[in-house]
């Protein structure tokens, strides 16, 4: 098996394999896979006494960089090996028990090789396997190229109003708060769905819900789009990702353009340290690292060091499974889609104030990760933007957390965006999460696909439509919102997706924008400005069509059972 490897491998480094040519780095594996557990990345999986070899030329003054990392809990050392053709490159040991990750980099003749062999080797506990990540040959001066370092961090479930610039009178999120001074706040932002993956997925591919079909559990992000890692990967960047697994995994297609993958549950501050790992795997290509946390996802946890920082500020009586208790007490009981009762509304208090103290812990470690991106130069010669996925809701429309409506509380989240080229201030035209790819290739300086939608924050100048869409998460009729300008329509979508003149909601921002008052059904004189035109409704059809064939993604029992523990009982779960 490893002697076909190997020869696969060749044959792809000969080849290619879909990798740009990017002179001076020389890649020594093809695309990223899931070369460990939950683990996806460029790479070999090795068994314990297996060695592999590859084909590669080699430069002057030139090093191999890879990193190696073990399976989940596993124990042992582990011998290492690198030969150079027939002569002993340099070897060590692997413990993973003291060093999760390690990386390697080792010098190659200076003189430079023509084509020759690389053979990796690995010795350890019997049926253990090692991941060999990485594996570069690049310059021994790792200068950067021209391309700045990007980084996008999205703090799951992180309503706006968390922060100060978008109105908390509270003190909870001090951090981002200090990101925010010193960037550039878009005030009105929508994402494009009140649910974790098909957010992402247009996060990821500049096109909204309908249009690139992650709308459910099952969904994965076809292998037709294009998204924004694949981009900026072909541009000469090393690709990172490190997130909380469940939606943003390999399975639903998230790792796409990624060289680097790490998804896995985990603490706030263990998602801090593993994107420190893959920072510190620089092998001289510009870097973009993509950082995302359920930290402030239900079931919310307060440690005591935030409970004990927000005695001033906060109330945080219960947990979660306290909270839960109180809710099931009730006749009422507690599902998803069902309205809120006026007598649970102390217990939706309670419950709101142990979210704050799970995004005050979400602060923190978000704080150390932005510390960790300025030591790395990303805010003096790159950018950062910080951004959420959906909102959470409070009882404020009879609804409880996510996915339900497409009213403010879901939709709306906080985006800031922060760097060497970016004037700190104000943007208040409405933007879209559908925005980011655009933006994230202006700050690059690369071209972007004709067929993203949205466009660059930078120097936006003029209001256009938001669109908004609902899923299978509903337990009413699928729904799309459309807002242009200060008014904001919500429309139940037929089961063709075609044309519909009726409107379940319509507001006025201007004097309601809490969306508290439903206009839909008054006389024409009391609808606040004229409906959507024409074009405005065909534009918001044609956001409705499918442009790829639908792709699923592989759930197995476990994967099912993390979803339903994170509280999202889909349409694959019932």
């Amino acid at each position: 098996m490893t002697a076909i490897l190997a020869m696969v491998l060749v044959t792809c480094f000969a080849t290619g394999c879909r990798r740009p040519s990017l002179a001076p780095w020389r890649f020594l594996a093809p695309d990223r896979s899931q070369v460990l557990d939950d683990f996806w990345g460029t790479g070999w999986r090795l068994a314990s006494g297996a060695s592999l070899d590859v084909s590669s030329e080699v430069p002057e003054n030139s090093v191999l960089r890879f990193a190696l990392r073990a399976e989940k809990d596993s124990t042992g050392a582990r011998a290492w090996s690198v030969h150079l053709g027939d002569e002993p490159l340099d070897a060590g040991v692997f413990t993973p028990e003291e060093t999760p990750l390690q990386t390697i980099e080792l010098p190659l003749p200076a003189e430079g090789r023509p084509l020759t062999s690389l053979r990796f080797r690995v010795d350890g506990p019997a049926r253990e396997h090692t991941a060999i990540l990485n594996p570069v040959i690049g310059p021994a001066d790792t200068a950067k190229v021209s391309h700045p370092p990007l980084a996008l961090l999205v703090a799951d479930t992180f309503r706006a109003d968390n922060l100060r610039a978008w109105g908390a009178t509270r003190d909870i999120a001090p951090r981002l708060d200090a990101l925010a001074r010193r960037g550039l706040v878009c005030a009105d932002v929508t994402a494009p769905a009140p649910w974790t993956l098909p957010s992402h997925a247009s996060m990821f591919s500049g096109l909204h819900p309908p249009e690139h079909g992650v709308l459910r559990e099952s969904s994965a992000l076809p292998a037709e789009v294009t998204t924004i890692a694949e981009v900026l990967r072909d541009a000469g960047y090393r690709t990172g990702a490190v997130t909380d697994g469940l939606y943003l995994d390999g399975a639903h297609g998230m790792d796409q353009g990624f060289d680097w993958f790490d998804a896995r549950a985990g603490s706030i501050g263990e998602t801090v340290e593993r994107a420190r790992a893959f920072l510190e795997l620089d092998d001289g290509r510009p870097t973009f690292l993509f950082v995302q946390s359920y930290r402030a996802h239900d079931p919310y946890v307060a440690t005591d060091r935030t409970r004990e920082e927000l005695a001033g500020e906060l109330d945080i009586e219960h947990d979660w499974e306290s909270l839960t208790e109180l809710f099931a007490a009730n006749p009422w009981g507690w599902q998803r889609g069902e309205s809120v009762p006026p007598e649970l509304d102390a217990t939706v208090r309670d419950m709101h104030a142990l979210y704050l103290g799970a995004a005050r812990d979400l602060d923190r470690g978000f704080g150390e990760l932005i510390d960790e991106l300025e030591r790395e130069g990303f805010l003096a010669s790159g950018a950062v933007l910080f951004t959420s996925d959906h909102g959470e809701a409070f009882g404020e429309h009879e609804e409880l957390l996510h996915g339900q409506t497409l009213f403010r509380e879901e939709l709306a989240v906080p985006l800031v965006l922060a760097g060497a080229r970016i004037e700190p201030g104000r943007l208040d035209h409405p933007v879209s999460l559908v925005d980011i790819p655009r933006t994230l290739a202006e700050l690059a300086g690369v071209p972007a696909p004709g067929d993203w939608r949205g466009d660059s924050l930078l120097g936006l100048e003029e209001d256009r439509p938001i669109y908004a869409f609902g899923s299978f998460f509903q337990r009413r009729p699928w729904t799309r919102s459309l807002r242009v300008g200060k008014t904001k329509w919500i429309q139940a979508v037929p089961p063709d997706g075609g044309a519909d003149d009726r409107f379940l909601y319509t507001f006025d921002l201007e004097q309601d924008p809490r969306e508290l008052t439903n206009l839909a059904g008054e006389s024409a004189p009391g609808i606040p400005g004229p409906l959507p035109t024409r074009a405005q409704r065909e534009l918001w059809r044609r956001h409705q069509q499918p442009r790829f064939p639908a792709a699923g993604a592989a759930l197995d029992e476990s994967a099912l059972e993390n979803l339903r523990a994170a509280g999202y009982p889909g349409d694959e779960l019932r």
